[in-house]
């Protein structure tokens, strides 16, 4: 099959999408709210990064419902959840090839302190305080609004067009570019630059528009929108990884297991 019909494929599938959602509706939103995931919250206090994620894209519909549900009613919650999801992002990219869990590479860099949201949160703290006390650093404090925004994204991506997400060859078609994600047991995790070259799609956009239906105004929809005239997040697909620098743990650009100097924006 060629590229350009595989092209013509995705762009009818897309008009179909509606109305395959609408057709099913009545089926597929009893099936979820039935199965709510309302312990996605539980897992989320106690760090459980992997399950969250393996339940997000293993019952995609149920959680459809349930981020959606996040985002009117829960907003703190759905904080938590991102601010998970950007850590798994993170992490999966700290480990070269190796593919391990996030509890173990929890550990790896900070011992056996206890995994939970409150000690996630704290970590993420002192990163800030790095990127804040040190102008020069690694890592400018605007990017961790555009890391938490491409998590947001990945999320509702995952939910809205599941077929999409879990097959290189459409997301070949999507963006014109090789599929590259980041190592992780629990279901994948793309590139910040291949997000953003499916964002910039009419794919992306139809989910930006349910983002700004149901999160109108919220600070990392706005960035999402802003990053739609982006041409890429970092050059050549590098994603930010945790590493060390003597005993502190600080974020830092990586490409293949490469770690190279973050460029400032």
């Amino acid at each position: 099959m060629t590229l350009e019909r595989l092209q013509t494929i995705l762009k009818e599938s897309i008009k179909q999408l509606h109305a395959e959602e609408l057709a099913d509706t009545d089926r597929t939103f009893a099936e979820a709210v039935a199965d709510n995931l309302s312990d996605i919250s539980e897992l989320v206090l106690k760090g459980q990064a992997d399950r969250v994620w393996t339940q997000v894209q293993k019952k995609h519909l149920s959680a459809n419902v349930a981020l959606h549900v996040m985002a009117k009613s829960h907003p703190t919650q759905l904080e938590s959840v991102i601010q998970l999801h950007t850590w798994q992002r993170w992490f999966g990219a700290s480990t070269g090839r190796k593919v391990q869990s996030f509890s173990d590479t929890y550990k790896h860099f900070y011992g056996k302190s206890k995994l939970g949201s409150g000690q996630l949160q704290h970590r993420r703290e002192e990163l800030l305080a790095d990127a804040v006390n040190d102008a020069s650093g690694p890592v400018p404090l605007p990017q961790f609004l555009v890391e938490d925004a491409l998590s947001l994204f990945e999320l509702w991506l995952s939910i809205m067009a599941p077929t999409f997400f879990q097959k290189d060859a459409w997301l070949l078609c999507l963006t014109g570019q090789p599929v590259i994600w980041l190592p992780s047991g629990s279901g994948r995790l793309l590139t910040p630059n291949t997000l953003l070259l499916i964002l910039r799609t009419a794919l992306g956009g139809s989910i930006l528009g349910r983002l700004v239906e149901y999160l109108p105004n919220h600070g990392l929809v706005m960035q999402l929108i802003a990053m739609r005239e982006w041409h890429h997040v970092y050059d050549e697909d590098q994603t930010l990884s945790v590493g060390k620098a003597g005993t502190d743990c600080i974020l830092r650009l990586v490409q293949l297991g490469l770690a190279l100097p973050a460029r400032r924006y």
